[in-house]
């Protein structure tokens, strides 16, 4: 379960960004999950290029680095960006809970560059008692109390020692293999994932029935005027299969089937991501999402958001971490779970809205819409 993250000299943010998901024992407790003080899902929201999708990116980017760095090309550069290009040194850090491990938190920290990494610490802490597991200076491990040493293990300039040790087959780092692995996001190194006009999801849908069916049966609920998808295959030159959706839809006294091309953004969009959100719900990972009302209908959004509310449906602590310009699910979510973006001369910033509840004005009988709207929380644009 994810804690807390953020990141120092990186895309737009040249002072720290820092996420918070958790939460005092003052919130009311359906805020948070069910005997933990940790929120399910936080909205990102603020201005055009304020720097919302910058925020989800560093936490994408964490996940990637902490499980794959170590199977970058040769010779390439870490994907990230630092300020404006800048040739300063990066940091980020990510805080987290494992499953099984009774409530310790671990931190990971990470000081580098685009080309070497100088240091790393994986650290846990226990109640009040704090230890390293995992020391790096630049290539060399200098504390190590998390695996019995072993030879041959060689660390790479631009490779985490997470990654590293995952592909030695280090058995002591599988549990932080598990939670890295246990990620899925829209927001890559350079651009967004939205493919809404390409039926990229039937090779996988094909392979994967049971779950093709939970997305036919949700697109069904929302009343989208399909009756049923099916998955067909054709030879293409080479004699290879291709997979292609085709949907079938009631008119009136009949039943007519379009493919996928032929159907709406918000229903395209839908039936390819909806499996991100019931994977995420069955293995209790993060789920990333950039501009998550785009295409989609308003209503639909708060029964996204429900997935992850309600914990009958979340019942594996799953956590959705997503942008929105949609300020009606600002009274949904609350002070807690909505962090506020802007930028000042090309700088980014933000701030969870209960930061600003100095004299207890955001009560939770107000509603957070109309503030917002009218520029009291700030983060609108032109402010």
């Amino acid at each position: 379960m994810l804690l807390a993250y953020g990141g120092k000299n990186c895309w737009g943010f040249k002072d720290w960004l820092n996420i918070d998901m958790r939460v005092n024992k003052k919130v009311s407790q359906d805020i948070s999950f069910p005997n933990l003080r940790v929120v399910p899902a936080m909205c990102f929201e603020g201005p055009n290029a304020s720097g919302k999708t910058c925020g989800l990116r560093v936490l994408s980017f964490i996940y990637d680095f902490c499980l794959n760095s170590f199977l970058y090309p040769p010779n390439s550069q870490i994907p990230y960006d630092t300020f404006f290009f800048n040739n300063d040194k990066s940091e980020f850090y990510i805080t987290f809970y494992i499953e099984g491990t009774n409530n310790i938190e671990y931190t990971y920290e990470v000081v580098m560059d685009k080309v070497k990494i100088y240091s790393e610490v994986l650290t846990k802490k226990e109640g009040r008692i704090k230890k390293i597991l995992l020391k790096r200076k630049e290539n060399q491990i200098i504390l190590n109390t998390l695996y019995k040493a072993q030879n041959g293990i060689i660390y790479k300039d631009t490779a985490s020692f997470i990654s590293t040790l995952i592909q030695y087959g280090v058995d002591d780092i599988y549990p932080f293999r598990d939670f890295f692995s246990k990620v899925n996001s829209n927001v890559t190194y350079g651009f967004t994932r939205d493919e809404p006009m390409i039926d990229y999801v039937a090779p996988f849908y094909s392979q994967n029935t049971n779950l093709h069916q939970r997305v036919v049966n949700q697109l069904k609920d929302w009343d989208t005027g399909i009756s049923d998808v099916d998955i067909i295959s054709v030879k293409d030159m080479q004699g290879q299969p291709v997979y292609m959706s085709l949907f079938t839809h009631d008119a009136g006294d009949e039943k007519k089937q379009l493919y996928f091309p032929s159907q709406s953004n918000g229903t395209k969009l839908l039936y390819n991501r909806l499996k991100d959100f019931f994977i995420a719900l069955d293995n209790g990972g993060v789920l990333i999402f950039d501009e998550l009302d785009t295409h989609l209908h308003s209503d639909i959004v708060p029964h996204l958001l429900n997935f992850f509310l309600d914990p009958s449906i979340n019942q594996k602590n799953a956590q959705f971490i997503f942008s929105s310009h949609s300020t009606a699910i600002l009274d949904t979510l609350k002070k807690y779970r909505v962090y506020l973006f802007k930028k000042i001369k090309g700088e980014s910033f933000c701030y969870r809205i209960d930061e600003l509840d100095g004299n207890n004005l955001l009560r939770n009988d107000r509603s957070l819409e109309q503030m917002y709207k009218s520029g009291a929380l700030g983060g609108l644009p032109n402010e």
